[in-house]
């Protein structure tokens, strides 16, 4: 895509994103599918299944159920999101002081869009966006504000003390690390419009979620966040723009304090 054909809106919001002028993005109450099969030579923990149950009026309910060990066998490969959720809730709830999590979307029920996306996130706060590859390597962010509806052009949320992105699953291998703005003011989480139909969703110098041409890591990401010694971009995904990867699955969870 040429430069003289994207409107500015996208142009500053690719350029905050990337550092460059871009030519061309606890309780589970309802039921996750597994992820399709991802091609992978690193041996993985065969997790359980969930099962999608229709609720009267619409919506589904999701609802952990296990299968039986026949059917197990079969699934390699497979991250289960209610399994990666509960091994990591421990952390999450280090991370961000709630205590009680709910499952609010899942592209692969919801659908894969911004505007599927905003409307199960958009107006609500405590959201953490997480996303697989299919690779299987996993990451994702955390906004404390509440999330603004975005009108005409994409929405960014600033002045968030407590946003931060994470890495859970990397070709690096490490344990799960948070990385926080160095500028606590500064743009954070970027919400596209709801009428894009190239953007899902992204964060300032760090993951672009499209719809199309591949999603990609920013290569500014050193210079906005606070990281340790030794990493780079490719912590995430093993490669950063323009280099880009393909999703397998986005899920939002919203966290709550319970006393």
């Amino acid at each position: 895509m040429s430069e003289k054909n994207q409107v500015p809106s996208v142009d500053s919001f690719l350029h905050k994103i990337s550092g460059l002028s871009i030519l061309n993005y606890g309780t589970i109450n309802i039921c996750v599918p597994p992820l399709p099969n991802q091609m992978s030579n690193e041996k993985q923990i065969i997790p359980l299944q969930n099962e999608i149950i229709t609720e009267g009026g619409g919506g589904v309910k999701r609802k952990i159920n296990p299968v039986s060990e026949k059917k197990k066998k079969k699934q390699k490969n497979i991250i289960n999101i209610a399994t990666l959720i509960e091994l990591n809730k421990e952390l999450f709830v280090n991370w961000t002081k709630l205590n009680e999590y709910e499952l609010i979307y899942d592209s692969k029920v919801d659908g894969f869009s911004s505007v599927a996306l905003n409307g199960c996130i958009c107006g609500k706060e405590n959201i953490m966006v997480i996303i697989i590859t299919k690779h299987g390597y996993v990451f994702g962010s955390f906004n404390s504000l509440k999330l603004p509806i975005p009108k005409k052009t994409e929405e960014w949320v600033k002045n968030d003390p407590n946003f931060f992105v994470f890495t859970l699953s990397n070709p690096k291998k490490t344990s799960p690390i948070q990385f926080f703005l160095k500028d606590k003011t500064a743009d954070g989480l970027n919400i596209s419009p709801n009428t894009s139909k190239k953007w899902v969703i992204a964060t300032n110098a760090c993951f672009g979620i499209k719809q199309v041409d591949g999603c990609y890591i920013s290569n500014s990401f050193v210079q906005y966040y606070n990281i340790p010694n030794g990493i780079t971009e490719d912590i995430f995904v093993g490669s950063h723009y323009p280099q880009t990867y393909d999703v397998s699955k986005v899920i939002a969870l919203q966290w709550k304090l319970k006393k």
